[in-house]
């Protein structure tokens, strides 16, 4: 090779070596932005709105959790929202908040909704408002083996991070992924994500320390979570079962068959709540 073509290889070397520096520095920095899309306002139904809404010091930060008592009875499902939600949005578990309802609390991230002045979303941060949030029901008389921890998408890494801590008496896991830096690998997999991204969420590891009975449900047409890694997840997490939706997404994982879905998330929410349910003080 010539010198001069050595010296336009150095170059396209460094040119290369630059773009893949300034690559990961972006990761690094902006990640946070893609992750968390917090909603500053919310505006509830007629129908959740009676819900209490518990003002709890998180970790230095006030955040809010949504609490409807309802009917008094059985489990309080508990649940963990993704990324562009905010608690009090219209779910299959949290229709209403009267008297007769189930029930189920909200929990709301620092930067999302009622919780919107209370700091940025980061994975620890919003560990502590989850577990705020599950202490205040504690006092409400819904201690571990009246809690059933439900999660959707980003919900998925908090309420299985809540369980390996040993709360909840058992785990309803909606569209869940392994680990934030395995998805990311899927658009930046020539980075180092695993070194780049600090909120992890890592699920998967934490899957041998999961002890109550756990539910998934996963569309085998998701685009955003692969429905491999609800697969993967429901095998590694002891006697996990697995849910498939035919056809459905991450944001329509409810649509093809709304029936089959909510008919077998009621039934699993029952039966973890049938056995032993303590009456409240």
């Amino acid at each position: 090779m010539t010198s001069r073509g050595k010296r336009i290889l150095r170059r396209v070397a460094i040119v290369l070596a630059v773009l893949y520096a300034l690559s990961c520095l972006a990761v690094a920095l902006l990640y946070r932005r893609f992750l968390y899309w917090p909603r500053p306002a919310h505006v509830f139904s007629q129908k959740v709105a009676p819900a209490e809404k518990h003002r709890l010091g998180s970790d230095g930060v006030d955040a809010v959790t949504l609490f409807c008592r309802g009917n008094d009875d059985g489990p309080v499902v508990v649940y963990f929202h993704g990324n562009s939600e905010a608690a009090g949005d219209d779910r299959w578990f949290a229709t209403d908040c009267t008297p007769s309802a189930r029930p189920w609390a909200a929990v709301e991230y620092r930067g999302y909704g009622l919780s919107a002045a209370a700091g940025s979303p980061t994975e620890k941060g919003i560990y502590a408002d989850a577990e705020a949030g599950l202490a205040m029901l504690r006092d409400e008389g819904f201690g571990e083996d009246r809690t059933v921890l439900v999660g959707f998408s980003l919900g998925t890494g908090v309420a299985v991070e809540m369980a390996s801590r040993g709360h909840g008496r058992a785990l309803l896991l909606l569209a869940p992924f392994t680990s934030i830096p395995r998805v990311l690998d899927r658009w930046a997999f020539m980075l180092p994500t695993r070194l780049l991204v600090g909120d992890r969420y890592d699920s998967l590891s934490k899957a041998s320390t999961v002890h109550v009975p756990t539910l998934i449900v996963h569309g085998d047409a998701d685009r955003v979570v692969p429905y491999a890694m609800g697969v993967e997840l429901s095998q590694a997490i002891t006697g996990a079962t697995l849910l498939t939706m035919p056809g459905a997404g991450h944001n329509d994982l409810f649509v093809y068959e709304p029936t089959k879905a909510s008919t077998t998330m009621d039934a699993f929410i029952a039966t973890a709540g049938a056995a032993g349910t303590p009456k409240v003080p």
